[in-house]
């Protein structure tokens, strides 16, 4: 009968043991950054650096290019290479974009 107690108390000593190793949630910075050695958090973005990014410059499509870029979209999907490389081949050069031209290559 003691077997079958020693499983579930080792059990929640190791919870126990875990739980207590978790860093409280919060604003505490570590102690290496409480003594000057780390500048702040660099992982997540502040509000202001999102709005002092550039925006990526997106490129127009002309509406003459639509369907064949969609149909080389598709023939790509379908295993069609041949037929959606070249179709992605003539408008690379026709829109001069260079990440149509990665795309068709």
């Amino acid at each position: 009968m003691r077997r079958h107690l020693t499983a579930p108390f080792l059990l929640s000593i190791m919870l126990s043991v875990l739980v207590g190793c978790v860093s409280p949630a919060g604003s505490e910075k570590p102690p290496s950054a409480q003594d000057g050695a780390l500048a702040d958090d660099q992982t997540t973005p502040t509000a202001a650096a999102l709005e002092a990014a550039p925006e990526a410059l997106e490129t127009p499509i002309p509406e003459a290019s639509v369907l064949p870029l969609l149909k080389a979209e598709f023939a790509l999907r379908a295993r069609d290479f041949e037929l959606g490389s070249s179709l992605l081949t003539e408008q690379a050069l026709v829109l001069n974009d260079p990440a149509l031209t990665r795309r068709a290559l």
